[in-house]
């Protein structure tokens, strides 16, 4: 089931394609893990920060590192971006792949992230 707290993983656009709409500047782009954020999908759109495996996510600002285990499914370390957090529609969802979930600790450490980059 999906709802707050699942790893996803989600199609985002490449730069230079057609496939909905361009990324600009430092806009995440391409097939990553994202964690939902949002308590329950509203329509047909839910709030996701992506997660990026390249080693550089680690300097990037309020970054979370988490490992992977059996829970999360993730295939290796992922820094969830919460400077990134962005709504997303459903379709963008890969459905093929396993959902996995976050464990309460990681989630706490988004969750004071996006305090932080909201102004909450």
């Amino acid at each position: 089931m999906r709802g707050r707290g699942t790893i996803v993983f989600i199609r985002l656009p490449s730069p230079g394609t057609t496939y909905t709409a361009d990324t600009l500047g430092s806009e995440q782009a391409f097939p990553r893990p994202a964690v939902m954020v949002q308590s329950c999908i509203i329509g047909n759109t839910v709030v996701v920060v992506p997660g990026t495996t390249k080693p550089g996510g680690s300097r990037v600002r309020f970054s979370v590192c988490v490992q992977p285990n059996a829970t999360n499914v993730l295939k290796e370390k992922t820094y969830f971006l919460p400077s990134q957090v962005r709504a997303i529609d459903c379709s963008r969802i890969d459905s093929t792949l396993n959902l996995g979930k976050i464990d309460s600790a990681n989630l706490g450490r988004i969750d004071e992230a996006l305090r932080e980059v909201l102004g909450l």
